[in-house]
């Protein structure tokens, strides 16, 4: 038994919807990082790496690359540590505002991962 063919342009537009918006997180988090005074920590340089390693991935994601797809899924991997990260302290301090954005950032990312479990999203090379 195969799994219905999805249409071609919904598979694009989620393809330049998700690479939109981790576009957008990777350039928010390069421009809170370039406000940050101390440059002297080694952890700011990777999380700025990290940062241009989004919006970079996303633009190839946008298209449709084959490439943008796999690096994508090894990003969601950092996305999904980084807000489960930032959702510990914040739980435990009673900060649930921070709480509940931390739980959207997880369901962006297992959209994106569940996106990226579809084969018909495999199957094509690059997008129109």
């Amino acid at each position: 038994m195969s799994l219905p063919i999805f249409p071609t342009p919904g598979i694009r537009w989620h393809h330049r919807v998700l690479g939109v918006l981790w576009g957008f997180v990777g350039v928010i988090f390069i421009g809170s990082l370039l406000q940050h005074d101390s440059w002297a920590d080694f952890g700011q340089w990777i999380a700025l790496v990290l940062s241009f390693a989004f919006v970079a991935t996303s633009i190839g994601f946008f298209h449709g690359r084959t490439w943008g797809r796999r690096i994508m899924g090894v990003l969601m991997v950092l996305a999904a540590l980084f807000f489960l990260d930032a959702m510990a302290p914040a739980s435990i301090a009673g900060n649930y505002e921070m709480v509940w954005l931390m739980r959207i950032g997880l369901a962006a990312v297992a959209y994106t991962w569940g996106f990226l479990a579809v084969p018909q999203a495999y199957s094509l090379d690059d997008l129109q």
